[in-house]
């Protein structure tokens, strides 16, 4: 057994062998004792939402009589052979990540960082709407929110109106096709966006309160005038 070559280098060692019959034997052995590669790292967050990425920053390092020439990394179940890679996060859950250094001689050293990234479910945004009419003729939008791991929401109109509410209910004045967005975000921060486009047709209708069946031409019959906007005409 050999002890006392804990620094990197090469080392010579002299021995005999005696066994006081025969002449003394002499022999030098020469042992190169490679560096071992000394891994560590760093990553830009420890959690994120689905469909985010972590740019890891690689800390390893060696003796100056070595080089590190490999990397592997499995993050997740995901590979790369980068000094400092960037990986995206389709799934949630836990991950571990593993860094393995390998020097120009073949030695390696490893370190396993278990559930180091914590990856959240993304919300995803839905709703349905349909129309309402009001009792003074607008018309009335009611939101129905069908979104997934959601918990705060914020929704505009397309007139300039929002609301925080998770199924509201909106009143438009005006004919016309309005774009109405939901932003959809959990306790964790993450969130989605849905975009739909509707048309609202809003009808007057004016019922007189007399007519004059005198025979001038005017005001003759008893009927009400209803008037808006017709897509389709």
């Amino acid at each position: 057994t050999v002890s006392g070559m804990q620094e990197a280098g090469t080392y010579t060692l002299y021995y005999e062998a005696v066994n006081g019959v025969c002449p003394i034997s002499r022999d030098t052995i020469v042992i190169n004792n490679y560096p071992i590669p000394v891994v560590d790292f760093t990553q830009s967050a420890i959690e994120i939402c689905q469909e985010e990425c972590i740019q890891f920053t690689n800390l390893s390092s060696i003796h100056p009589d070595g080089t590190i020439t490999n990397y592997y990394w499995v993050v997740g179940g995901m590979y790369s052979t980068q000094t400092n890679p960037n990986f995206c996060f389709s799934n949630a859950g836990l991950m571990d990540v593993q860094l393995v250094a390998e020097s120009n001689n073949g030695c390696r050293d490893t370190t396993l960082r278990s559930d180091l990234i914590t990856v959240n479910n993304i919300p995803v945004a839905g709703f349905t709407s349909f129309l309402v009419d009001d009792e003074n003729t607008s018309t009335k939008m009611q939101i129905q929110d069908n979104s997934t791991y959601s918990t705060n929401y914020w929704y505009s109109f397309g007139d300039g109106d929002t609301s925080v509410i998770q199924n509201p209910t909106h009143l438009y004045t005006d004919s016309g096709f309005y774009d109405i967005t939901q932003i959809v975000t959990n306790d964790f921060g993450c969130a989605d966006t849905l975009t739909k486009t509707i048309f609202v047709h809003v009808l007057l209708v004016y019922v007189p309160n007399t007519f004059t069946p005198d025979g001038n031409g005017h005001n003759e019959k008893f009927f009400p005038v209803i008037s808006g906007d017709d897509p389709d005409t």
